[in-house]
């Protein structure tokens, strides 16, 4: 998943790239979140049912419509509850398999519902409510080649039991999902989102589509809940997965084993005093863009055990609230990740420094340019973006100012290099003291050359990484001398020379004064930068510089990476 994904949070659209709008407030224990896989142009909408379930539409919809089929015909849908009468507590979503059109509604007036729809191939799913449970079905293929009359009865409706053997630990997120491909190269899917499958049934209608072109999914997950009954701090998290193709569920029921899911221990870095946080895992369906999860309030230094489905394409999301009641902060990961069962796996968040990184998106095509540098990446790779930050950018060709804006680390509008080879400087800065005094102000310029190309080239972009043995609340023990790991990284590929040892500074003063580091390589572009700690330091400032042997640099300037205790 590309850092451009956008969380859809608590009703609120909030996308990566600093765009000015109104904050949400503090995640409650329980929020809902989405994520975009990517960039496809989605319409979601949904409508909710009495048992507080929501069934959702997700759909991408062709650039290009076709023209519509001049013959038309009925579609009928019967809506029957548990004794087998007509009912209104119900709806189903038809989509044109054609990509041409969203979903449409067929609503259940007095239990029976109709359309009148161009002929063609459809894909149909559907929610009865009949009590305290929902069913929900789902039709891969219904050729409306004539009046056609479907009938979803709640009777037919199967159990879905999908929950970890762990006995302590409650569901509080549920989705089951519908999806099939459409004649666009896109999926269109369908899915009723709520707390706990116990309030969910499921039931097929109609023949099944082949394998690879529809299928239904079934995502939970679990968590301990507090004394207030949410999930707050659960020092425990399960989700899982399972996948049917071809059609709905016909009944599901399985108890996983810790042994049969991976085991990710996430520990939590402190960047802000007093904060409140909030943590969230969503699972990619196959071939979708969009994906939900449950955000949950979690401690913002602390440690949470989740046991995931292994081979499923997890997503985890974090958002932190300065205890001040400030704009929030969000982190996104670099991707995806999926595991294997069995395997214990650690995933670190906000841990120091916080800094550039290499993002694989920089990268010249022809003469098509994408610039991206962010500047704020914690140690695990997680692109740190806080909505209080300020900043610019600035790229000059041959000396001369070529493109700028005021967000940290990329320039919107750049999008095309003047032909031939040129000599490139790149300067970025970030200002985070509204939100945090860890890395508050990030300044960076690397210096390249750069050619149109005739196919995709990463841009050869340094990147300084420091790594100190820092705590939970990202400070260094004092003493008397800093050792100071780092490494140059470089985006794969990129065509870079030889990398000389780089410089490293020291400052306790936030930068009004330097003194030189000794540093002392290690491996492969790693190294240990050794300095005596500055007098009356509170806290370390780093300054880096770092040149190879085709004349492509780099300078970092990081204020307030680390403190002292």
């Amino acid at each position: 998943m590309h850092r451009s994904a956008a969380l859809a949070v608590a009703g609120l659209l909030m996308a990566v790239a600093p765009i000015a709008q109104a904050a949400p407030p503090p995640p409650t224990p329980l929020v809902p979140f989405s994520v975009s896989a990517q960039g496809a142009t989605t319409r979601i909408t949904g409508v909710r049912t009495g048992n507080d379930n929501l069934l959702a539409k997700h759909t991408t919809v062709s650039p290009a419509p076709r023209k519509a089929s001049a013959t038309t015909h009925t579609l009928t849908v019967e809506y029957l509850d548990d004794a087998g009468q007509r009912t209104a507590d119900a709806n189903a979503l038809v989509l044109n398999l054609t990509g041409d059109d969203g979903f449409q509604d067929v609503p259940a007036t007095d239990g029976l519902g109709q359309l009148e729809l161009p002929a063609g191939r459809y894909m149909l799913g559907g929610v009865v409510t009949a009590g305290d449970v929902d069913t929900v079905f789902y039709q891969p293929v219904v050729d409306l080649s004539a009046d056609r009359r479907i009938v979803l009865d709640a009777r037919r409706g199967q159990a879905v039991e999908q929950r970890p053997a762990n006995s302590t630990v409650r569901s509080f997120f549920a989705e089951i999902i519908s999806a099939h491909q459409l004649d666009n190269g896109f999926w269109g899917s369908m899915s009723l989102v709520g707390k706990d499958l116990a309030t969910m049934r499921v039931a097929p209608v109609g023949p099944a589509a082949p394998a690879d072109q529809a299928y239904s999914w079934v995502t939970s997950q679990w968590g301990v809940p507090g004394a207030a009954g949410d999930f707050a701090n659960t020092p425990l998290h399960y989700g899982l997965t399972d996948l049917h193709r071809g059609s709905m569920f016909d009944g599901l029921h399985r108890v996983a084993t810790d042994g049969q899911l991976a085991k990710l221990v996430s520990k939590n870095y402190q960047q802000v005093s007093r904060s409140q946080a909030g943590k969230g895992f969503a699972a990619l369906p196959p071939h979708l863009f969009e994906s939900d999860g449950m955000m949950l309030t979690t401690d913002p230094a602390g440690t949470v055990t989740s046991y995931l489905e292994p081979g499923a394409d997890w997503y985890p999301t974090f958002v932190e609230y300065p205890g001040d009641g400030g704009l929030p902060c969000f982190l996104y990961a670099p991707g995806t990740a999926s595991y294997q069962a069995g395997r214990r796996y650690v995933a670190e968040w906000k841990k120091a420094v916080l800094g550039p990184a290499v993002d694989t998106s920089t990268a010249r095509t022809g003469d098509q340019v994408r610039l991206y540098t962010p500047l704020v990446v914690d140690s695990g790779g997680n692109d740190i973006q806080a909505f209080a930050a300020t900043g610019h950018s600035r790229l000059y060709r041959n000396g001369s100012l070529l493109a700028e804006s005021e967000s940290p680390g990329y320039i919107n509008e750049l999008s095309e290099l003047p032909a031939g080879d040129a000599q490139y400087r790149f300067e970025a800065s970030e200002d985070r003291s509204m939100f945090s005094g860890l890395s508050r102000q990030v300044d960076a310029r690397w210096t390249f050359r750069s050619n149109t190309t005739a196919a995709e080239e990463q841009l050869p972009l340094w990147m300084v990484r420091f790594a100190p043995d820092v705590d939970r609340k990202n400070s260094v023990a004092a003493g008397s001398g800093l050792g100071i790991p780092l490494s140059l990284e470089v985006a794969e590929g990129a065509k870079v020379g030889r990398p000389a040892v780089p410089a490293v500074e020291v400052s306790g003063d936030e930068g009004k004064t330097w003194q030189p580091a000794r540093v002392v390589r290690t491996g492969d572009r790693k190294y240990v930068a050794a300095a005596a700690v500055p007098a009356g330091a509170k806290e370390i400032s780093l300054r880096a510089k770092a040149l190879d042997s085709a004349g492509n640099s780099v300078e970092e300037t990081v204020i307030g990476a680390f403190t002292l205790r």
